[in-house]
């Protein structure tokens, strides 16, 4: 089965920083099961805009810039604000004198709202830390205009191959031991071999049945391969490192927005002195 495949040049394993830290998103009631709104409603709502100023001066956490959260319901399709917390206080809809103009049984009513945005639910199937698009298993793209919904699209997610750090740890070992087997069989073979790995056809249940072997000259940090490979060592390199990644499905795989998704796919192969 053929799939489109869209590279993901990164361990699943995410680096937390300030400067790139994924946001905790607002949450959302619906029918009485929760979300999580991965938007910020109140930034389109301009009698907020000083208000929301005040917040998120007084941010403390890198995953919430904004320094507050909105608890939100959909009630007949409506859009309602009704609390937000900010350092731990809770604050309703209906004591915020701004939005009084809005409020209608307690709740904002958010009739400023008219844009698309993504709620989930479910567990994380790719987390990222960009500005809320981690990917959940079970998400919804609600478009609405003045604050009510005008159409949905759902998309369920799931991880297909996870790479453990037990697999990462015997792929480390087999890497070394193929470097060894290198300079064994190939004596003028020096310093590194880089090679991307790429998983490429898939059977019905979208596991890879064969990978290619790429060679490049260059990586972001390290030039490799640039006294050159025979087509020995070369084929040799993509017969071993095939079939241990085919067998023991090394790399990271997802199912996501219809599309798959593959984790990083680099070999470094360290060539023995």
């Amino acid at each position: 089965m053929k799939q489109i495949i869209i590279t993901l040049i990164a361990w699943t394993a995410i680096v937390l920083n300030a400067s790139a830290t994924a946001q905790d998103p607002e949450v959302l009631m619906w029918n009485g099961q929760k979300y999580n709104l991965m938007a910020e409603p109140l930034l389109g709502c301009e009698e907020m805009d000083s208000l929301l100023g005040e917040w998120g001066s007084e941010w403390e956490d890198t995953s919430s810039w904004r320094n507050y959260r909105g608890y939100w319901e959909i009630v007949d399709s409506v859009l309602y604000l009704n609390y937000v917390k900010v350092n731990g206080d809770t604050i309703y809809a209906r004591d915020i004198p701004v939005l009084k103009p809005y409020c209608t049984n307690g709740m904002a009513k958010a009739t400023w709202v008219t844009s698309s945005f993504k709620i989930t639910s479910g567990k994380i199937v790719y987390p990222d830390t960009g500005f809320y698009t981690t990917s959940y298993e079970h998400e919804d793209q609600v478009e609405m205009k003045d604050g009510v919904i005008v159409s949905m699209k759902h998309t369920e997610n799931k991880r297909l191959i996870y790479s453990t750090w037990e697999k990462r740890e015997a792929f480390e070992s087999f890497l070394e031991d193929l470097g060894r087997e290198l300079r064994r069989r190939f004596p003028k073979v020096r310093n590194y071999i880089g090679a991307e790995v790429w998983y490429r056809d898939y059977d019905s249940t979208m596991m890879p049945t064969s990978v290619e072997i790429v060679f490049p000259k260059k990586t972001r940090n390290r030039d490799y391969n640039r006294r050159g490979l025979s087509r020995n060592v070369k084929n040799v390199v993509r017969e071993k490192l095939a079939k241990y990644v085919l067998e023991h499905k090394v790399f990271d795989l997802y199912y996501v927005k219809g599309q798959i998704w593959q984790g990083q796919c680099m070999a470094h192969i360290n060539i023995p002195q």
